[in-house]
């Protein structure tokens, strides 16, 4: 292969099945930046380029409809592309190969529900949005529950996004971090997440949702491409052959399961990725995320038609499938080229992997170390590019919200050049709080306790747990108002905070029935329960829908 392959001093790998030698494992010690001169010129051209295309193409956004809506004029493709991209965030680029490195190809049973969710927003609650000309999602309570819960709704959509994409922007960061610094220092991870809100900021700033769209459009064209390079890459490298490289997968070591694995029948609770939490969890997620949320509907509500805005839920369900499989691939060929020496021979990396959080660094270390100087430049635009989509609509999205839906509210009756200058500063604060809720996560994420992508996923109940009661109940229902509404929302945010690990440890252990629980798991564990995070949503939302169905609807 030619051009220039950075080599490094070789440090031990912790493959499952094979002894490691004795003595300390250390990693190496970096005098320069990982990236060589070209690869940063590269990347350099990347940046300002995404940059200049918001500005070219988000020239039209003079008004308040233009900057939020794109005047309704986007095309479906470019919408259906945008919603791949905007949920195709770091997590998937990153936590995608972590996720078979470590485990197995379950995760694409989820998209059974993902499938489910869709046929259904399709069907029913698009329409809906188009008939009643909304522009968010939380008009709709507003004219079944009263003005008050949709002021409440979209506050706590505010909130569910910080915590959701600000864990994303915190994904971003930690490759980010090893391509800048070489390192996973608390202060290179920080650094890396103001870097990438900078960054989205800059191209939100000036291009509204039209050029969000279409920037989203360039950056996962860039991002797909970064991963078929690095797949066939990893083809080329690996010396056996195909079949061999099945029966290695499907047989990683005695009475291992199979990293081939695809759908999981598992009855435990505390699996994350079985049949059973794709109908009953992922549905609820995707219905939550692609109906409810208006990160995604907003691109949504760009299309010339309900029809249009229809199909393009679906087929960006459908859309994301491919190139699930394409990361989750990544995956399972990295492990064969660091794991698994007996497959590699003589064509074994020269530099192992690295020891501390393995298989987050597996992706950002074959592009950094396996790949020539210029392609690698290529490569990590992808990865700025998988970071930079969901942060970018979600800036978007959260000024729109707030705008719309609170701001119009306090200050009725100005003329739109002044919500759009509220919505140029709305795009600033919301970069800001996303950039210091990443910072947090630093502390927050426990490597020891889940992966990365379940750490993203898990972030997004704490708000959609409340929302999806209120949705439900405003549409199945005749019952509710906005003070239960609020309330639903309040008791949605605190049955998943109570799920959580270290809350459930410290209110457990305040009732004398329970402080003698056995040592609890990852989630929660109640008795001898224990139930994955996926499970937590649907607990959260059928608690918020009790309460927000308490009273009668007034008519």
């Amino acid at each position: 292969m030619g051009g220039v392959v950075r080599r490094h001093p070789r440090i031990v790998s912790r493959a499952p099945h094979l002894p490691l030698p004795h003595g300390k494992v250390h990693a190496p010690s970096r005098g320069a930046l990982p990236l060589h001169t070209l690869d940063w010129l590269i990347l350099a051209i990347y940046l300002a380029a995404i940059v200049a295309a918001a500005v070219f193409l988000g020239r039209r956004a003079k008004d308040t409809g233009g900057f939020f809506l794109g005047a309704r004029r986007m095309p479906a493709w470019a919408v259906v592309i945008s919603i791949v991209a905007t949920g195709q965030s770091a997590a998937t680029f990153v936590g995608l190969p972590q996720a078979s490195f470590d485990g197995d190809l379950t995760y694409l049973s989820t998209h059974l529900g993902e499938i489910i969710a869709a046929v259904l927003l399709a069907w029913f609650v698009i329409p809906l949005y188009y008939r009643l000309g909304i522009a968010t999602p939380y008009e709709l309570l507003e004219r079944r529950l009263g003005s008050g819960a949709r002021q409440g709704t979209s506050w706590a959509y505010l909130v569910g996004r910080i915590f959701s994409t600000g864990a994303r922007v915190f994904i971003g960061a930690v490759p980010t971090s090893l391509v800048i610094f070489g390192n996973l220092n608390p202060s290179s991870i920080a650094i890396s997440i103001w870097v990438l809100v900078a960054l989205s900021t800059a191209t939100t700033l000036v291009g509204g949702i039209r050029g969000v769209i279409w920037v989203d459009v360039v950056q996962a064209v860039v991002y797909i491409g970064a991963a078929v390079a690095m797949l066939c890459f990893l083809l080329a490298r690996i010396p056996a052959p195909t079949g061999e490289l099945l029966s290695a997968l499907s047989a990683p070591a005695p009475d291992a399961p199979s990293k081939l694995r695809l759908i999981s029948f598992s009855t435990d609770p505390a699996a994350s990725f079985t049949l059973f939490t794709a109908v009953f969890c992922f549905s609820l997620l995707t219905i939550a995320s692609h109906g409810a949320d208006h990160d995604m509907v907003q691109r949504m509500l760009t299309c010339r038609s309900s029809r249009k805005a229809a199909l393009s839920v679906l087929q960006g369900v459908l859309v994301r499938i491919p190139t699930v499989v394409l990361f989750l691939a990544l995956g399972l060929l990295l492990h064969i080229y660091y794991l698994r020496p007996d497959l590699m021979g003589d064509a074994a990396p020269a530099t192992p992997l690295i020891t501390e959080r393995g298989s987050e660094r597996a992706l950002t270390q074959f592009m950094l170390h396996e790949i020539p100087s210029g392609l690698t430049g290529l490569l990590i635009a992808g990865l700025f590019a998988a970071g930079l989509s969901s942060v970018n609509s979600s800036i978007s999205a959260m000024s729109a919200a707030f705008v719309n839906d609170a701001y119009r509210k306090l200050r009725p009756a100005r003329d739109d050049r002044h919500y759009l200058r509220v919505g140029r500063c709305a795009v600033l604060i919301a970069a800001a709080l996303l950039g210091l809720f990443a910072t947090l996560c630093i502390a927050w994420y426990d490597p020891t306790r889940q992966t990365l992508l379940d750490f993203a996923l898990a972030s997004m109940t704490f708000a959609y747990a409340g929302i999806l009661g209120v949705f439900f109940t405003a549409l199945c229902t005749k019952r509710g108002n906005a003070r239960s509404a609020l309330a639903a929302l309040v008791v949605g945010f605190v049955v998943i905070l109570l799920l959580q690990r270290p809350v459930f440890v410290w209110w457990t252990g305040l009732i004398p029935p329970l402080a003698a629980t056995p040592d609890i798991p990852d989630d929660w564990r109640l008795g001898e329960c224990t139930l994955a995070w996926p499970w937590h949503l649907p607990i959260g939302a059928a608690c918020a829908a009790i309460t927000c169905a308490i009273p009668r609807r007034s008519k």
